[in-house]
C-alpha cells in the first residue's frame, strides 16, 4: 500500500496531477463510443482511434457520471501504481528484493511510461493487469491437492525443487491453501486482452499453464481459459459501434490513407535492419539487449518463472512480426506501438542484472542481520545505478518528456477554452465547426455534437501539389460556422485576427483570444458585406 501510495504521488507530481488533463485522442474518442454505445447509436463517421472495450468503459464511464476528465486521470494514476506494486511483488518472488526495486526503477525511470499516464494511454491499463495476472500466478504453493506440488526451500535459501505436501506431514495448513490464484489471474487476463489486442499474443502461454496444471488435478487451472473470450467481446464491442465487427484492424490503414502523407512501404530488409538497429544503436542500447538475454537464460536454468520468460518472448517477437506487416503495406507505425515490446526486452534485462545479486543474497541468509542488511543495501545500490545508466535519462531530467508534456498541457488548456466560447454558437441547430485534429474527440463529446458537425481541419483542408495550407483555409470558410485555430500552427496565420475581419462574402468575427495559451475561436458569419 506505501508503495503504491508513493507510486501514485510521485507520478501526480511528473504529470502536473490536479491541471489541465493531457489526454490523447483515443481517449476522448473512448468517451464518444461510450456515449454512442449506450444511447444505442453507431459512429456517424469513422474515428482515427481504435476502439478498446476496456478504455470506452473506463473513459466513457467516467465522463458521463462526472463530466471532468480528471476522473480519468485518478483512475489511470491508481492503475499504474497498481500496475508497478504488482510487478514489483512478481519480481520479488521470482528473484528478490534487487529485482523488485529494479522493476520499479524500470516503470519510474523511464519517461515514456509517465507520458502515457499523463494521457490516459491503453498501455497503462494493460500493464496493470498483466502485473496482476502475473503477480497472481507467481503466487506461492499449488495446489490444494495432497499429491500437488508446493516450492521446498533449498539448502542455499532458494525456492528449491518441488516436493509434495504428502511428503511433508509437517508442513503448515496454509501451504496447501497457498498457491496461484487463478480466479484473479483469469480475470485481469480477461481485462487486459480488452484492453490492448497485444495481450492476444501472449494468451496461449498463460492458458497452456492452466492446462497444465488442470492435468496435474488443480481444476482451476481451466479457470484461464476465460481470458480467451477477450477477441470475441472486442469483436461484439466493434459490431455494435460500427457495424462491422473487424472495425479495429480497419483502423490503422485508414488512418494512413486519410492524412499526408499516406503509405510508405518498408521493404523487409530495411524492416529488419531496423530491427537490429533498435537494440544495437549505441553501447547502452547493447548493454541492455545483453542483459535481457542473460536475465532469460538466468530464469530458464533456474527454472523460475519460465512462463513469464516465455509470454515475454511471446509478446517481443509477435508485435515486431505484427508491425512488420504493416511496414510491408505501409501503414503508419507509431513509436508508440514499440513501447510493449520494448518493456518485454527491458524487463528481462532487470532480471539479468539483479539475479547474481539476489542469488549472493540468498547466501547470505545465515549470516548475522547487520551483515545482510549491509550488503542487501550495497547490491540494491550497484543494481539500481547500472540499470540508471542503462535508462538514462531518467523521467525527472528527459527534455523529450517535459516538452511532450507542455504540449499536451496547452491541447488541453486550447480545447477547454475552445468548448467553453463555442457553447453559445454550437446549440444553434446545424452549426458545423472547424477543430484542431487533436482535440476534435473532445470538443465533440463536450459539445454533444455528431461527428458530422465538428469537422477534422486537416481531412477538411484539402492541398493539393502546389497549393497552400493557408489559402485553401481560407475557402474553406463558406462550409463551417466556426474555426478554433491553435495559434502555434503557423499555417494559420491568416485567421489570427483579433477583430472582426473580412474574407470575400464571409466575415469572422472573433469569439475570444487568448495569446497566453495560443487559441483563437472565431465565428464565421456568411453573406455580410462589411466588417462588423
Amino acid at each position: 500500500m506505501l508503495l503504491g501510495a508513493a507510486v501514485a504521488v510521485y507520478v501526480g507530481w511528473l504529470t502536473r496531477f490536479g491541471g489541465p488533463t493531457m489526454f490523447d485522442p483515443d481517449e476522448h474518442a473512448s468517451a464518444l463510443y461510450f456515449d454512442r454505445l449506450v444511447h444505442g447509436r453507431q459512429l456517424e463517421q469513422i474515428v482515427f482511434s481504435t476502439p478498446k472495450p476496456l478504455l470506452t468503459l473506463v473513459h466513457g464511464l467516467g465522463w458521463m457520471l462526472f463530466h471532468d476528465w480528471r476522473v480519468g486521470a485518478v483512475l489511470t494514476v491508481a492503475a499504474f501504481a497498481v500496475a508497478v506494486v504488482t510487478f514489483a511483488r512478481t519480481a520479488a518472488r521470482v528473484s528478490g528484493p534487487v529485482a523488485a526495486v529494479l522493476t520499479v526503477l524500470l516503470f519510474l525511470g523511464w519517461a515514456d511510461w509517465s507520458l502515457q499516464v499523463a494521457r490516459g494511454n491503453s498501455v497503462i491499463w494493460v500493464l496493470a493487469c498483466w502485473g496482476v495476472a502475473a503477480d497472481g500466478l507467481v503466487a506461492r504453493g499449488r495446489s490444494p491437492a495432497a499429491s500437488t506440488p508446493v516450492p521446498a526451500p533449498a539448502s542455499d535459501g532458494s525456492a528449491g525443487t518441488l516436493s509434495p505436501i504428502a511428503d511433508r506431514p509437517n508442513a503448515p495448513l496454509a501451504s496447501a491453501a497457498a498457491g496461484p490464484r487463478w480466479g484473479i489471474a483469469s480475470v485481469a487476463l480477461l481485462l487486459a486482452g480488452l484492453a490492448r489486442g497485444e495481450t492476444w499474443l501472449l494468451l496461449p502461454v498463460p492458458v497452456l499453464f492452466g492446462l497444465l496444471a488442470w492435468r496435474r488435478g488443480d481444476r482451476r487451472g481451466l479457470l484461464l481459459l476465460l481470458a480467451l473470450l477477450a477477441p470475441a467481446l472486442w469483436l461484439l464491442h466493434d459490431e455494435l459501434l460500427s457495424g462491422s465487427a473487424l472495425f479495429s484492424m480497419h483502423i490503422p490503414g485508414a488512418y494512413t490513407d486519410a492524412y499526408p502523407p499516406g503509405r510508405r512501404v518498408i521493404p523487409l530488409q530495411r524492416w529488419v535492419r531496423r530491427f537490429l538497429r533498435s537494440y544495437s544503436h549505441d553501447r547502452a542500447a547493447t548493454l541492455m539487449t545483453t542483459s535481457a538475454a542473460l536475465g532469460a537464460v538466468f530464469l530458464l536454468l533456474r527454472r523460475r518463472a519460465v512462463g513469464l520468460v516465455l509470454a515475454a518472448g511471446a509478446l517481443f517477437a509477435g508485435v515486431w512480426a505484427l508491425l512488420g506487416r504493416y511496414a510491408a503495406e505501409g501503414v503508419y507505425i507509431s513509436p508508440r506501438f514499440f513501447l510493449l515490446p520494448d518493456l518485454a526486452l527491458r524487463g528481462l534485462a532487470v532480471f539479468g542484472l539483479a539475479v547474481p545479486l539476489d542469488l549472493l543474497l540468498n547466501r547470505l541468509r545465515k549470516e548475522r542481520r547487520v551483515v545482510r542488511l549491509g550488503v542487501t543495501g550495497l547490491s540494491v545500490m550497484i543494481g539500481a545505478v547500472a540499470f540508471s545508466l542503462l535508462l538514462w535519462p531518467l523521467t525527472p531530467v528527459d527534455d523529450a518528456y517535459r516538452m511532450a508534456r507542455e504540449n499536451g498541457i496547452r491541447r488541453s488548456q486550447i480545447a477547454a477554452a475552445a468548448v467553453q466560447a463555442l457553447g453559445p454558437v454550437a446549440d444553434e441547430d446545424g452549426t458545423v465547426l472547424l477543430v484542431p485534429s487533436l482535440i476534435r474527440n473532445r470538443i465533440a463529446v463536450e459539445l454533444d455534437l455528431p461527428l458530422t458537425r465538428v469537422r477534422d481541419d486537416l481531412l477538411t483542408v484539402k492541398v493539393r501539389k502546389g497549393q497552400r495550407f493557408d489559402q485553401q483555409l481560407v475557402r474553406v470558410l463558406p462550409s463551417v460556422d466556426a474555426v478554433v485555430v491553435d495559434a502555434h500552427d503557423a499555417r494559420y496565420a491568416p485567421l489570427m485576427v483579433s477583430a472582426p475581419t473580412r474574407f470575400g462574402a464571409d466575415t469572422i468575427v472573433p469569439l475570444r483570444v487568448d495569446q497566453s495559451i495560443g487559441v483563437y475561436v472565431l465565428q464565421v458569419r456568411h453573406g455580410r458585406a462589411a466588417v462588423l
